[in-house]
């Protein structure tokens, strides 16, 4: 798979090594998304194009989120395995789209066993490349 299109070996073989974002090979087991796909080898390319893409997607689909907040919806965020006090909400609007990794939403059974705290209506898991939490510090 490149960039989440079923493509072929002799597709693979012409990308440019420099477009390349990251490879990840799944033997046997691959991530739920792809199951579908019977295979004891799976290879799913991403290219920095595509990659680029993925983050403006996560960007937006989290501001919608921190903007729903900030109008008072029951939002729980949390940035790199800190929660993210409701008055320092507002601050992750500073994120950039080519720092985000992850953006997704939480079931609440995860909230409560994984980052021990009381799930919300909404919970918003954040990761970024760099990590770092010292926007809502």
């Amino acid at each position: 798979m490149i960039d989440d299109k079923i493509s072929t070996l002799d597709n693979l073989k012409k990308l440019d090594s420099t477009d390349i974002y990251r490879i990840n090979e799944y033997y046997n087991y691959p991530p739920p998304k792809y199951k579908k796909f019977k295979s004891d080898k799976l290879t799913i390319v991403i290219t920095k194009k595509y990659e680029q893409k993925l983050q403006q997607k996560r960007l937006k689909k989290l501001n919608d989120y921190i903007l729903k907040a900030l109008r008072g919806e029951d939002i729980l965020f949390n940035l790199n395995g800190v929660i993210v006090p409701n008055e320092k909400v507002r601050k992750l609007l500073e994120l950039k789209n080519e720092n985000l990794r992850i953006v997704s939403v939480e079931k609440p059974n995860a909230v409560l066993k994984i980052w021990e705290v009381k799930p919300k209506k909404i919970n918003i898991l954040i990761n970024t490349y760099d990590f770092k939490t010292e926007l809502i510090e």
